[in-house]
């Protein structure tokens, strides 16, 4: 999925008006982003889907294929009971950007918003062991919202893509999920590992091409160089600092002491070799 997104990240380039070689730096920096690495060492979740379908529902909106548009930005919903707050400040872009768009953006929130409210009012609550609303507790907590991780999180994720930083109206669409997610008392949803997120780096696969357009439209052919590659070089960094290993460092069973390395050797001898084992930690 991470790897769809880079290709459709210099296809919207491409379609901005960026040359090819620009656009495949666009497109290398939006995959080096760390969360984009790290989305396929995290078990699968339905949202990460997201990454990909937001940039191809952005491209199709840009050729004209409106209905196109709709159906895959309506897929995003089908995923889980938070999409709906990404695919309904999206819709408010079509309605802002696209004039034609308007009657499509229309259905569109519609649909964001009735998804949205029968997830969590009817499914959700239907499916809970209490009757109650599932993980509204993750935001009754007194925790300050002045910590490391949500620190790290905020850094982490806008730092690789800051070329997004000159379309603000685009990059606005993840507020609502980013607000989500820092605020939140769960740990898991303000860190950069884990498919939380999801929504802002299907944001981000088209913010980072709209603001590599609009940094260098105005810039000669030096300086637009420099800008590109200084933000790859700033994403690439990043990918290296807090990514995943890019190469298994510690080996088989890194991170162990030898008595707990002596004991899993010893499990896996015990296992015949006709055996067919699915197992986690």
């Amino acid at each position: 999925i991470p790897a769809v997104a880079g290709w459709l990240s210099y296809r919207i380039a491409r379609a901005e008006g960026l040359g090819p070689w620009a656009s495949v730096v666009v497109g290398a920096t939006v995959l080096a982003v760390p969360a984009m690495a790290w989305t396929p060492w995290d078990a699968f979740h339905p949202e990460t889907v997201a990454i990909a379908l937001l940039p191809a529902s952005y491209l199709a909106a840009r050729r004209g294929r409106f209905l196109l548009a709709l159906v895959l930005a309506a897929l995003i919903l089908l995923g889980k009971e938070d999409a709906g707050l990404t695919v309904a400040p999206y819709s408010l872009y079509w309605w802002w950007r696209w004039r034609e768009a308007r009657p499509h953006a229309y259905v569109l929130a519609g649909l964001a918003v009735g998804l949205t409210a029968l997830s969590l009012f009817v499914v959700l609550p239907g499916h809970s062991p209490t009757g109650e609303l599932i993980y509204t507790g993750r935001y009754l907590s007194g925790e300050s919202l002045f910590t490391l991780s949500r620190g790290l999180y905020l850094v982490g994720m806008l730092l690789p893509g800051a070329l997004a930083l000159a379309a603000p109206r685009f990059l606005l669409i993840g507020l609502p999920i980013t607000l989500a997610n820092f605020l939140t008392a769960h740990t898991y949803q303000h860190e950069i590992m884990w498919h939380y997120t999801a929504y802002l780096l299907g944001v981000l696969a088209v913010a980072v091409p709209l603001g590599a357009a609009r940094w260098v439209a105005h810039a000669d052919r030096v300086f637009r160089v420099k800008r590109l590659t200084g933000a790859l070089a700033v994403s690439v960094a990043m990918l290296l600092i807090a990514g995943p290993h890019l190469v298994p460092w510690l080996g088989l069973w890194g991170g162990i002491n030898e008595e707990e390395k002596a004991n899993l050797e010893a499990l896996i001898t015990e296992l015949p070799p006709e055996a067919s084992v699915s197992a986690t930690w």
